[in-house]
């Protein structure tokens, strides 16, 4: 009979053993460094730059010129990459405005606030409730978008996340400012 080599058993389990802790290295890497969560994005501000109101019982009607900034918060150890989109604000169901969003990307573990002006017309609004709420001077106005992007980890994974805005406000027509910034 031949004897076995032990060195040869001694290599083996060292490959096995060797195998075994990439393979645990390679779950935990993902799912800690590698784990994606969607950033949020967000008003973090509006300002009134310009305000024009009509009170006429025909045909009430409003201007708004804003200035606002957008907050896109990465909570990942990855840059947030997002293209071209654009900020929808709306009155009663219609829109009244867009603001354009440029591509652009969020550091890992940043917050990346860009603003940007949008100007508000009521031409297109037909809501019955426009000449009440000209009158009370107070307009609500809702706020939404959809930032399609995606997280870039290792410059090598990218996966795909599309955070939501959705927000609302009140437009003080009075004092020319914005209350009651909220958004979800």
């Amino acid at each position: 009979m031949a004897k076995k080599n032990p060195c040869k058993r001694y290599a083996i389990i060292g490959i096995v053993i060797l195998v075994c802790v990439c393979a645990a290295l390679t779950v935990a890497l993902d799912l800690i460094v590698l784990r994606s969560k969607t950033p949020k994005f967000r008003l973090s501000s509006v300002t009134v730059n310009d305000l024009s109101v009509t009170n006429s019982t025909t045909s009430p009607s409003f201007y708004i010129s804003l200035d606002a900034v957008y907050a896109v918060k990465n909570p990942n150890f990855a840059p947030f990459h997002y293209p071209d989109t654009y900020i929808t604000f709306w009155y009663g169901g219609k829109r009244v405005g867009v603001g354009r969003v440029n591509e652009d990307k969020a550091k890992a573990l940043s917050t990346k606030e860009v603003g940007f002006k949008v100007s508000l017309n009521s031409r297109a609004v037909s809501t019955k409730n426009l000449g009440r709420d000209i009158r009370s001077g107070m307009l609500g106005l809702s706020v939404g978008s959809e930032l399609r992007g995606h997280v870039e980890m290792l410059e090598v994974v990218k996966k795909n996340k599309t955070p939501e805005m959705s927000c609302a406000m009140v437009v003080n027509l009075v004092d020319e400012v914005v209350q009651d910034l909220k958004c979800d």
